[in-house]
């Protein structure tokens, strides 16, 4: 059973993403910026789901850099999946600049996200 780490600021899409991950994964949330890091850090997740727009002064994108950034293979390699309503050109290129692994926009198709979540979690098995 692979951990995921969701990183959304609006519940209503993070109990989603709870909802359809929890059968088949363990799901750690958070809510904004420090709370990634700081939870990325202490459960090392097998893959990372991260909002682009989080709320405060951080976003996606500098979670994204942080987490490469880090010491810890681990964290520095593990699968980062922008999941975001942030869908232009300029976006993607900066979540993949960043680091990001892929990109799915909002709104998504649940069986669309598994596949992209498969897939991520496969390459690191590999």
């Amino acid at each position: 059973m692979a951990t995921i780490l969701i990183v959304e600021d609006e519940e209503p899409v993070r109990e989603l993403l709870v909802t359809i991950l929890s059968l088949d994964h363990q799901v750690v949330q958070a809510t904004n910026a420090t709370q990634a890091i700081e939870l990325a850090r202490l459960t090392r997740p097998d893959l990372v789901l991260l909002d682009l727009n989080l709320g405060g002064h951080q976003d996606g994108l500098e979670v994204c850099r942080t987490l490469r950034s880090e010491a810890d293979p681990i964290l520095a390699q593990m699968p980062i999946v922008m999941l975001t309503g942030a869908t232009t050109e300029a976006d993607i290129q900066a979540a993949l600049k960043a680091g990001a692994d892929g990109y799915v926009r909002k709104p998504y198709s649940p069986t669309a996200l598994l596949a992209v979540i498969t897939t991520h979690l496969t390459k690191r098995d590999v």
